[in-house]
């Protein structure tokens, strides 16, 4: 008899072993977008369940076969993988959560290289937010860096600026526009004049000079 359930548990061992090993593996399941119109009341606790989620494996990466790819050091390589799925339908249900669009877009962009993805944040982000620097910011070195796209890039980092981020990002945006750098940071710098001007009293001036720059600007 003991014999008997000897090997019984050695045969149910090693059936079972196989199967708990899998289940103690991560299931990389992202919802769809469409996850927002089922979610009947409960759209920011279930934002909240899938951030929870989300940040264990934020760096998860995986091809289009579903096979993670790693170095021992970083994962990179994706193209809207889980991470992307995962943000995309969390800042769906929850589109006021700061916090996914900054840190989601950020990993994608500088650790999984996952560039399309993270651009897709960014964008969702900074129409959402218009006033947050710190995402304006990531944008833009994202689409100067990663993406190349140096007029973007601009236009993202003097939002940046005009809201609250380092003044040195005038400069920064206007060295992307070539040979428009000049007229453009020019223009920049009397527009912010104008707004100082509280008594008017150049004002004219001012515009006068702003209709000779917008023209310079238009033929370049």
């Amino acid at each position: 008899m003991k014999l008997w359930m000897l090997f019984s548990y050695i045969g149910i061992t090693m059936v079972s072993k196989p199967v708990l090993s899998k289940l103690e593996k991560p299931i990389y399941f992202a919802p769809p977008k469409l996850i927002m119109h089922f979610s009947f009341g409960f759209s920011e606790i279930y934002a909240d369940l899938l951030w929870l989620r989300l940040i264990q494996d934020i760096d998860f990466c995986n091809t289009e076969k579903g096979i993670p790819i790693y170095d021992g050091q970083r994962k990179y390589q994706c193209e809207k993988g889980w991470s992307y799925k995962m943000v995309d339908a969390l800042t769906e249900l929850a589109p006021r959560f700061l916090k996914p669009y900054e840190v989601g877009g950020s990993i994608m962009s500088v650790i999984m290289g996952d560039k399309e993805g993270a651009k897709r944040i960014y964008d969702k982000g900074v129409k959402r937010f218009p006033k947050e620097w710190r995402l304006h910011f990531s944008a833009g070195y994202h689409y100067l860096v990663e993406l190349k796209d140096k007029k973007r890039a601009a236009e993202l980092l003097i939002k940046s600026a005009d809201h609250g981020g380092p003044q040195w990002l005038y400069g920064l945006a206007a060295q992307q526009y070539g040979a428009m750098g000049e007229y453009f940071l020019a223009k920049k710098v009397l527009q912010d004049f104008l707004k100082r001007d509280k008594g008017g009293e150049y004002r004219k001036t001012i515009l006068r000079r702003l209709e000779q720059l917008e023209k310079k600007l238009q033929s370049l």
